[in-house]
């Protein structure tokens, strides 16, 4: 079965990000016609094709249009088809998918939380636990400290006298 473009109403990937969950990482409209908020449904669809144990589907049938996908590692390749398009021939779709991948598909490895607070701490010399917050969605500053207390104890950051209340922080040059 070929696969074409008249077809394929729209291309998705949905990425899982450990922060915000399930996200939209690109997507490619196809049709003009086609009218589904594809952000709106990014969790629904992630957990239909990613969650559970046992049997997971590989394609959704809807009213107006069907959703096939292909799981890769957290990420999800999702294909919007017309309704028209009964008949799924599985390798025919993936292949017309992977035509649509952006060339650069490798992300970078993200830095982790310690190696932000470096970076941070390098620009901006001293601060303190609440101007770190800025720079970081964490609910209490616990979280803070506590990542601050693990860089004390490997020698990379030192406490560099107070503000009020509040310890300055600042890299351990010694």
């Amino acid at each position: 079965m070929e696969i074409t473009s008249n077809q394929v109403k729209s291309i998705a990937m949905i990425g899982f990000d450990t922060l915000k969950g399930p996200v939209i990482e690109w997507e490619k409209c196809l049709a003009k016609d086609f009218e589904l908020d594809i952000q709106q449904f990014c969790t629904p669809f992630y957990l239909m094709f990613q969650s559970g144990n046992g049997l997971k589907p590989r394609a959704i049938f809807f009213e107006n249009f069907s959703v096939v996908a292909f799981p890769e590692e957290m990420n999800l390749l999702c294909l919007f088809l017309d309704d028209t398009t009964s008949k799924q021939n599985f390798d025919a779709l993936l292949k017309f998918a992977q035509r649509y991948l952006p060339k650069n598909s490798a992300k970078p490895k993200e830095k982790t939380v310690k190696d932000k607070m470096m970076d941070i701490l390098h620009e901006q010399q001293k601060m303190t636990i609440s101007d770190l917050g800025k720079f970081f969605n964490y609910n209490n500053k616990k979280t803070i400290r506590n990542y601050l207390l693990e860089l004390v104890l490997s020698g990379k950051v030192k406490r560099d006298g107070k503000k009020g209340r509040e310890t300055i922080w600042a890299i351990n040059t010694e």
